[in-house]
């Protein structure tokens, strides 16, 4: 390894060491919204790798620091772990949350807790038609086939001629 080299290397490594506290710190941000199964090592080991592709990546002609390039990579790759975790999609757990905060608005006005009738037409009003996305639900509204089914109807009754 020529001197060069042990140089730069010595100095990539420095660069990671020296921004070590910045991955423990995003990572206990992070922690605190996670589950508990979520450990802070974890996140503390991805959030090194992420640093680790951050001083690779660093190009200092560019005029940037790499504690700015670094918190983004940090963050990416803790958040592609949490992904990677999830089972299920962002679209469901956007779905669930509404879901949540519906009800929870409904408490409040009504100062129990809703109950759901028989048919739950009232409680899909009060949440506004809040349904999974691509549930495939039955009672889901579309504007679309409702005027279809209007127009079978009425068309079918326009072609019958009376009987002479």
């Amino acid at each position: 390894m020529s001197c060069i080299a042990a140089a730069a290397y010595l100095d990539r490594e420095q660069m990671i060491v020296s921004h070590l506290p910045q991955v423990k710190l995003i990572a206990q941000s992070f922690r605190q919204r996670c589950p508990p199964e979520v450990l802070l090592e974890d996140l503390v080991s991805v959030g090194t790798i992420g640093l680790i592709h951050a001083v690779d990546r660093f190009d200092p002609s560019r005029n940037l620091k790499l504690k700015t390039i670094a918190e983004h990579r940090i963050r990416g790759a803790m958040l592609d772990y949490l992904r990677q975790l999830d089972p299920l999609p962002r679209t469901i757990r956007q779905f669930a949350r509404q879901r949540e905060e519906a009800l929870s608005r409904m408490e409040e006005r009504r100062d129990r807790v809703p109950s759901d009738d028989p048919d739950g037409r009232r409680t899909r009003s009060a949440i506004g038609e809040v349904s999974p996305p691509d549930s495939g639900h039955p009672r889901q509204f579309d504007r679309r086939s409702r005027y279809r089914r209007q127009a079978g109807r009425s068309s079918a009754a326009s072609f019958s001629t009376p009987a002479p």
